[in-house]
């Protein structure tokens, strides 16, 4: 996630600071779906995926080449035959057609994302249903690269840091105000792309497991006990149960990603998963600038408050947070 440090006096370097080139530099071709909800990697789902290849789907979507594919589904480029335009498009897994659990949540995940609009959320552009009635999803087709890719290079300067987060908690603020708490904000799941001027845009991707507010939110597992979210980004009530899931819940994951981007490291880590669950449900989080001391004071505060293991404590939700990260940056002149 390497940035390199800008230089004051040069016009060039001032204005790439406003286009940041890290996350951009080894760009995944048109990974606009999230496919982190899939699973793992299967040469089995992989190959399967592959037979499809050249199928049109609601008359319209021809399926081009395979983008991922796993246990849980495939996301496949594909060509809008009306538009002409490419588009992604996500289908379920074949064994899970057969699922009364697995369909609803992919349901839920259409109806999630067709319900909340912003710039900084991939769209969903249409929606239907397989001839045997499965449903499936069409996305707008993205070029670059997820946020989790772009780590490999190293922590970021502390202003990119803070801009993709700023950009992340306006997407999460539209999603709160229609209702809904996201569950799984990660790195795979903020895709990194460039607006039509040319600067650097966040995307975020995956409502797999988004839930509406007055559903019941399960914390760790599904109805039919598929584990939610990645360990080192799920908040201590997500393991725990101990406190309702809320939009603070995504708050937690959200200081989770910014401590990520400035550390180059979550804030927990462990080689053993249940270690690891237990450490994020007890412990409080470490200070980011343990490990990032160049971190200004004002924005290791508000890490800080996001990462609070209480979530009463914590900024209640996106809105909250973003006010008190543009107030940071202020201090900081960011």
């Amino acid at each position: 996630m390497g940035v390199h440090n800008m230089s004051s006096g040069d016009e060039n370097d001032a204005e790439r600071a406003k286009t940041p080139s890290w996350g951009m530099r080894r760009p995944t071709p048109a990974m606009g779906l999230a496919i982190a909800d899939l699973g793992p990697h299967t040469s089995a789902g992989f190959r399967q995926a592959q037979a499809r290849l050249g199928e049109m789907l609601g008359q319209r979507y021809e399926l081009l080449s395979v983008l991922g594919a796993g246990s849980g589904g495939s996301v496949f480029r594909a060509r809008d035959s009306v538009t002409r335009n490419e588009v992604a498009l996500k289908l379920l897994h074949e064994k899970l057609k057969g699922s009364e659990g697995a369909r609803r949540r992919f349901e839920r995940e259409v109806t999630a994302a067709s319900s909340v609009h912003h710039p900084n959320i991939v769209r969903m552009l249409d929606r239907g249903l397989e001839p045997d009635g499965t449903p499936y999803q069409v996305l707008e087709l993205l070029d670059g690269r997820a946020l989790e890719a772009a780590g490999e290079d190293g922590p970021l300067e502390v202003a990119a840091a803070v801009d993709v987060t700023r950009q992340l908690l306006a997407a999460l603020s539209a999603v709160h105000l229609q209702g809904y708490v996201h569950r799984d904000v990660k790195p795979e799941n903020i895709f990194l792309t460039r607006s039509p001027d040319g600067h650097l845009q966040v995307k975020l991707i995956d409502f797999g497991v988004a839930r509406l507010l007055s559903d019941p939110l399960s914390a760790l597992t599904t109805e039919d006990d598929m584990v939610l979210g990645s360990p080192s980004f799920m908040s201590p009530e997500q393991v725990s149960n101990d406190h309702a899931l809320s939009p603070a819940t995504d708050v937690w994951q959200t200081g989770a990603v910014l401590f990520y981007m400035l550390a180059g490291r979550p804030p927990f880590q462990d080689p053993n998963l249940s270690k690891l669950l237990v450490r994020v449900a007890r412990d409080p989080a470490p200070s980011v600038t343990n490990f990032r001391p160049d971190c200004p004071a004002a924005v290791a505060a508000v890490v800080t408050g996001a990462l609070r293991r209480n979530p009463e404590h914590r900024y209640p939700d996106a809105h909250h947070m973003s006010v008190a990260l543009h107030k940071a940056a202020k201090e900081a002149r960011l």
